[in-house]
């Protein structure tokens, strides 16, 4: 499929007769199915779990791993294009926002 960001041919890990899945239900029907189906709860203290959330924690994995990316790569990663794209005060306080995020 199409990836509308970039123009460019992607994978999805969620579509339906070539189409992508909503977001949106991605986060209120798919996770909480998959969570109940792991055994895992659907919240915590703070908040849903949601793809956003996945995304964050994957980021702080790939940022403290043994051999971790660099703040580039990461943003590159997670589809940055512009330090603007990252939370506010990313480049003074990186390691910080990774480890609360």
């Amino acid at each position: 499929m199409l990836d509308t960001k970039t123009n460019e041919f992607a994978d999805f890990l969620f579509a339906h007769r070539a189409r992508r899945v909503a977001k949106d239900y991605i986060n209120t029907a798919i996770i909480p199915m998959l969570c109940r189906k792991a055994g895992v709860p659907t919240a915590d203290v703070r908040g849903n779990i949601t793809s956003h959330r996945a995304r964050s924690t994957i980021a702080s994995q790939l940022y403290n791993a043994k051999e971790p990316m660099t703040l580039f790569e990461l943003q590159e990663w997670l589809g940055h294009r512009t330090e603007a794209a990252n939370p506010p005060g990313l480049a003074d306080d990186f390691t910080a926002w990774v480890r609360t995020g």
